[in-house]
């Protein structure tokens, strides 16, 4: 049978005190004789008093022992609370979690591989993306405020009528034409034009305007309206063999632009986007004036129409739409982004390294600078028990283990007041 760890303190000393009860009335009532019995009542009546003592030492550690005179050395622990307290505080602080401690066990956390494995686990992502979630929301939600709007516009007004976009605007163009990158523009607009030439509308309009054109300088003068006559009945002239004609060399002539970068029409281009940067730089009176006037435009659309209103209201209608979706694109762009970080971190061995040193130095940092605290923590858990609180929390750690003292006492004092009682027996 088991027995319950508690109760080994009291199982001894009833057990000695039992033994030294029975050998003693065996020996007085003449039932037991001879030498071996004194012996064995020698070791009970030892065993007994170790037990008692110990009995009592440990009680004393918890509660007051009702006992004249020696009772104000009892109830150790509740009488000595405050000096056990900053024993504590001591040992956790400047001992067991000292600055040096602390600063030994950070040198052997690596932080980033940590962080890594944390943040690629599906489940921490999850609360991640939660997180991000609610604060995006907390942030949208109120982006179609009027006053934001307002403050906002006052903005915008203030940098516009304050900005000076021409200079800007000069040197950009001039940087432009030394990367060629308004090239890009020409080229656009002639695949542009390219392509409409052969939209049959366009066709059509070019007819009709080559028909109208071939009528008004045939209507200047009768011969010539005689000879058009006469050309188109013999087909000599045809409208619709001209627009084709026309629209042809139209495009052969865009085609050629396109294919020769040293073309007349490009280098003309290039010095008119030249010369019109020069009069942007230039402060020219005609550029300011039209510069001014579509920045008084621009001013005046921004005062009269609740511009920043409308875009604030349809872009936090787009962030909470997309906040919303789980698989939107928003969504899956935190994820891809998260993901394409952990990957270039995990491979990367000094941003690793700069992560780990960051984080050491700023917890080694923290930790000097606010250790005091460890200690304000423990010494305010242990101010929170009451004193019956403390000690049973005490005891539930050590009281198991204190009952083997006890046991001890009661053992070791047996043995050695057999010893004596054989000695005694031998040389007295």
């Amino acid at each position: 049978m088991r027995i319950n760890k508690n109760k080994i303190g009291h199982i001894s000393l009833i057990s000695v005190s039992v033994g030294l009860a029975i050998t003693q009335i065996g020996i007085h009532t003449g039932l037991l004789q001879g030498p071996f019995w004194d012996v064995l009542s020698a070791g009970f009546l030892a065993g007994t008093v170790g037990g008692l003592a110990d009995w009592f030492a440990v009680s004393a550690l918890f509660r007051e022992i009702p006992i004249p005179i020696v009772k104000r050395h009892t109830n150790i622990i509740i009488k000595n609370r405050v000096k056990l307290t900053e024993g504590v505080v001591d040992l956790v602080t400047n001992k067991w979690l000292s600055p040096e401690t602390i600063r030994e066990k950070l040198s052997e956390v690596k932080f980033a591989e940590t962080l890594i494995t944390f943040f690629k686990q599906p489940q921490n992502q999850e609360r991640i993306f939660n997180l991000l979630d609610y604060i995006l929301k907390q942030i949208v939600e109120n982006l179609d405020n009027p006053q934001l709007a307002k403050f906002l516009q006052k903005i915008l007004k203030d940098q516009l009528s304050e900005f000076d976009i021409t200079k800007l605007l000069g040197n950009w163009l001039e940087s432009a034409v030394k990367t060629g990158d308004h090239n890009k523009i020409l080229d656009m607009f002639l695949n542009a034009v390219r392509q409409a030439l052969s939209d049959p509308e366009i066709y059509d309009f070019l007819s009709v305007e080559l028909e109208k054109a071939l009528n008004r300088y045939a209507n200047k003068h009768w011969f010539r309206q005689l000879v058009i006559s006469a050309g188109e009945i013999t087909d000599i002239i045809n409208v619709d063999d001209a627009t084709d004609i026309l629209i042809k060399k139209a495009k052969s002539i865009i085609k050629n632009i396109q294919e020769n970068p040293d073309h007349p029409v490009r280098q003309a281009f290039d010095d008119f986007v030249l010369d019109l940067s020069n009069k942007f730089k230039s402060n020219d009176i005609k550029i300011q004036k039209i510069i001014k006037g579509l920045k008084n435009r621009l001013l005046q659309s921004v005062e009269e129409q609740e511009i920043i209103k409308d875009i604030l209201s349809k872009f936090k209608a787009t962030v909470v739409k997309e906040l919303n979706q789980k698989n939107s694109a928003l969504n899956s762009f935190f994820i891809k982004k998260l993901n394409q970080m952990l990957i270039e971190l995990e491979t990367n061995v000094d941003i690793k390294e700069k992560i780990d040193n960051w984080l050491r130095e700023t917890i080694k940092n923290l930790v000097e600078k606010y250790h005091f605290e460890i200690g304000n923590m423990v010494r305010a858990s242990l101010k929170k028990l009451d004193d019956y609180g403390l000690v049973k929390q005490i005891e539930e750690k050590v009281w198991d283990d204190l009952q083997y003292i006890r046991l001890n006492g009661a053992v070791v004092g047996g043995i050695a007041g057999i010893f004596i009682e054989i000695i005694r027996l031998i040389f007295i």
